[in-house]
């Protein structure tokens, strides 16, 4: 059975430790699935159409504004990735919207890490995953990333 925790994250009930998260953009579903540990997921469709300074401004750290403003023609790319970490993060943790984006720092180099984040998002505590992006000739690029807690949840408590 599906319920909702106290910041209204779905999770199943009974399930042994299982969890889930769901994300999904025109015609692509990213479903991570752990035993034990949280998870959040996120996709986005790299075609739409993106107000980047503005993202950049209300949801970036500093330093990602910067390296967006110095990478115009590539910024959108840029952006997705640096969205889809935090919002798979803010998934995992159960944050959702209210996730403070502008202090989650993430490198977006060879490695996807979490560089820097308040509690409870700290970089020993939280691990970043790539997820397959896919460039067809029927289907613009689609980034996704995957946040796993290295904590296990307490006996049987639903995520927040």
């Amino acid at each position: 059975m599906i319920e909702r925790g106290t910041r209204g994250r779905p999770f199943a009930a009974d399930a042994n430790g299982l969890d889930f998260n769901v994300s999904h953009t025109e015609g692509v579903a990213l479903i991570g699935m752990t035993v034990g540990v949280r998870i959040g997921v996120d996709v986005e469709h790299a075609a739409r159409e993106l107000n980047v300074e503005g993202i950049a401004r209300k949801f970036m750290a500093p330093h990602e504004q910067r390296a967006l403003s110095t990478s115009s023609r590539r910024a959108p790319p840029a952006l997705l990735r640096l969205w889809t970490c935090k919002e798979a993060m803010s998934k995992a943790t159960g944050d959702a919207l209210s996730a403070p984006f502008r202090r989650l720092e993430v490198e977006t180099g060879a490695r996807l890490r979490l560089a820097d984040g308040p509690p409870p998002v700290r970089p020993r505590r939280l691990r970043l995953l790539p997820s397959p992006c896919r460039a067809d000739s029927s289907a613009p690029l689609r980034c996704g990333a995957r946040a796993d807690t290295l904590e296990t949840r307490a006996g049987g408590t639903a995520p927040e």
